[in-house]
């Protein structure tokens, strides 16, 4: 899986904020949970590549233990918005199974200590899949979406997300797509997978319609409270009238 991944950083200097000072450096981990390894890292701005060093503006560097890949770039301090471009490969991010092909991946981590706004992934499929074969969900925040655009085009979006919270996705499709896996079970998946995601997905329905109930009777509690308000003070707050 080829990974490119966009994102538009907005550096603030307000006194008693948590990242006060000037900004020169900026680092992300790539966690190895569920794929064969990470490779081919490269950080680039603007068009222009940034070049594999340990210092120095316009330089990046890459660290890898046994859970992650910690990718480090460093550019001049900055006050201003900048937009970063970060790829990356991915082995044996897709499993095939005896069944069908799957791509379980989170595509915004739980480590970031900032938000996250706009949130939007775009996921390419080769060529050779009909629409009924392909399905798509996605795990995180009940605001997230997930569209099936077309057999090689799956979305994901979200309005915001916020430190320590995922982007999850999941995605089966026709192995005969990976003819090249090196990912590989003797497992029939689908079922379980269907059974599954209906659960999960009956489970948000219910936390979104809680949430709206409750928002609901916020709402009317607070009419309720504003009329008691203005019938109590035409009944008893105004000051008697002298004779």
């Amino acid at each position: 899986m080829d990974v490119i991944e966009k994102r538009t950083f907005r550096f603030t200097f307000e006194s008693g904020t948590r990242f006060p000072g000037s900004f020169t450096w900026l680092s992300q981990d790539l966690l190895l949970a569920g794929c064969q390894g990470i490779s081919g890292v490269k950080v680039s701005e603007d068009g222009r590549d940034y070049l594999p060093a340990s210092f120095g503006p316009g330089t990046y560097s890459v660290e890898e233990t046994h859970d992650m890949v910690r990718v480090t770039w460093r550019f001049e301090p900055t006050d201003e918005s900048r937009t970063f471009e970060l790829s990356y490969r991915v082995k044996g991010a897709v499993v095939a199974h005896r069944d069908v092909a799957e791509l379980y991946w989170k595509f915004v981590g739980e480590r970031w200590e900032v938000s996250s706004d706009n949130v939007t992934v775009n996921l390419r499929l080769p060529q050779g899949a009909r629409l009924d074969e392909v399905r798509a969900w996605g795990h995180g925040p009940l605001s997230a979406s997930v569209r099936i655009v077309s057999p090689e085009l799956i979305t994901w979006t979200l309005p915001r997300l916020s430190p320590g919270r995922f982007l999850e996705g999941r995605l089966v499709f026709p192995k005969r797509l990976v003819p090249q896996a090196t990912n590989t079970d003797d497992m029939d998946v689908l079922d379980s997978i269907l059974s599954e995601e209906e659960a999960w997905a009956a489970r948000a329905d219910r936390e979104r319609a809680v949430t709206r109930l409750v928002t609901q009777s916020s709402l009317f509690v607070l009419a309720a409270s504003v009329a008691a308000t203005v019938i109590l003070h035409i009944l008893y707050g105004r000051d008697p009238k002298p004779d």
